[in-house]
């Protein structure tokens, strides 16, 4: 206990000592990349001067306070997407018609909702609501030709969907399948559906079933022309399932599609790879990956789609290297060089870790600085006050992880590194 105590006042008279300092300079070199960062090797204009709308010019330093017991997790994970069902973009003729669902285990649940019309600031395709009436759609399967109750249950109409102020598209219906009618293939049709109504989205969720497509882009941050790594994998209660057909494409936030192609791997997944072109106008919005598979388990048809997201920017600028450290009456100031394809809006942030009286780092601080850059380069410090120092009851050597450089009138991340420099 004595030998903790001391260990405590050794940090805190260190940490006062640091206060009581004259303003020291010292230059230092950003820390090698670790595997997995994110860093420009070389730097690309956009061939537009387009930005995101309400970019400032004027410059923004501050930092804050962290619970340094609360440990941070410096590197992104990759998120891997799973999906137990599917959806059918439909017109409303096929509606009419029927529309046949595919199942692999019984009690589906089945949400049909008008698409939204194309062209900009146009809204959902409108439909009279009673026209998607569980009650009013005829479900046939194996002979057996079923209206409202007798093929649903748990059936949630338009209006009981608006009355209760739920998040979908007006017009939504929702029901799941009778638990006794078993899996296979059931058509749905809504003959009231009149001849302009449109096109729908049908939902197809299995919540019983085991089997589960996942799908996963190797990061979650990418820069243009870097290639993304997607894998897919229909997962059968823990086997792998082959699929016989695969629809997948990539969309940028611009709208673009860029089509994929996967080949099956040894282990039973599928991997595909694609060149990102980054070079768009502005958008807001992540990208996205979208997969519809196809396979078939015994004499059942395997319907299964998912989508992902993750970002893409164009490496409008990046850290130069260095930094400039400063420790004015107590206080911390680390200026770091940018050098710029374009003149922008550029952001870097960081987290600020102290050294404990056992040796051991901990966030006690974050960062952000934002300034207009002009074309070529220019700098952007981090400053951390006297008073969140000293309150941190921590001492050097410190070092800012989590380094992070944004473009913020284009909307993109363009070098993040899970440790950034050390300051002795």
């Amino acid at each position: 206990m004595k030998r903790k105590n001391m260990y405590r006042t050794l940090s805190t008279l260190l940490a006062a000592a640091m206060v009581a300092a004259p303003a020291l300079a010292a230059n230092t070199a950003l820390l090698s990349p670790s595997p997995g960062d994110l860093v420009p090797s070389v730097l690309v204009a956009p061939t537009s001067d387009a930005l995101a709308p309400g970019v400032s010019r004027e410059p923004v330093d501050f930092s804050w306070a962290l619970d340094p017991e609360q440990a941070l997790a410096s590197r992104p994970s990759r998120i891997t997407s799973t999906s137990k069902g599917y959806w059918l973009d439909v017109s409303a003729a096929d509606l009419r018609r029927g529309v046949t669902l595919d199942t692999v285990s019984p009690g589906a649940v089945v949400r049909i909702n008008p698409a939204p019309a194309s062209g900009p600031g146009v809204g959902a395709t409108k439909v009279d609501p009673g026209a998607l009436d569980p009650e009013n759609l005829i479900v046939r399967k194996g002979g057996q030709s079923l209206r409202g109750t007798e093929a649903m249950e748990l059936l949630v109409t338009a209006q009981q969907m608006a009355a209760a102020d739920l998040p979908f598209v007006p017009g939504t219906s929702a029901f799941r399948l009778r638990q006794t009618l078993g899996a296979g293939a059931f058509l749905v049709q809504a003959p009231a559906l009149g001849t302009d109504a449109g096109r729908f989205v049908v939902h197809v969720q299995e919540p019983a079933s085991a089997l589960v497509l996942s799908l996963r882009a190797s990061r979650p941050h990418y820069l243009h022309a870097q290639g993304l790594r997607v894998n897919l994998k229909l997962n059968d209660g823990g086997e792998a399932l082959a699929a016989s057909a695969i629809r997948a494409f990539v969309l940028s936030p611009a709208g673009r599609s860029f089509p994929l192609s996967f080949r099956r791997a040894a282990t039973g997944d599928y991997r595909a790879t694609l060149i990102l072109d980054a070079q768009e106008p502005v958008a807001e919005g992540l990208w996205e990956l979208q997969a519809a598979v196809e396979g078939r388990r015994g004499d059942l048809i395997v319907r299964r789609a998912g989508r992902t997201a993750f970002q893409a920017s164009l490496p409008t600028a990046r850290l130069e290297g260095t930094a400039e450290v400063l420790r004015p009456d107590g206080a911390l100031t680390v200026k770091m060089g940018v050098e710029t394809a374009t003149a922008g809006r550029y952001e870097v942030r960081g987290v600020l870790y102290g050294t404990d009286a056992s040796g051991t780092l901990k966030p006690f601080a974050i960062g952000h600085s934002a300034a207009w850059l002009p074309t070529g380069r220019g700098d952007l410090t981090l400053s951390f006050g006297k008073e969140l120092l000293a309150g941190s009851g921590l001492a050097a050597p410190f070092e800012i992880r989590d380094l992070r450089l944004m473009d913020q009138g284009r909307m993109g991340l363009l070098q993040r590194q899970v440790r950034g420099l050390v300051i002795d």
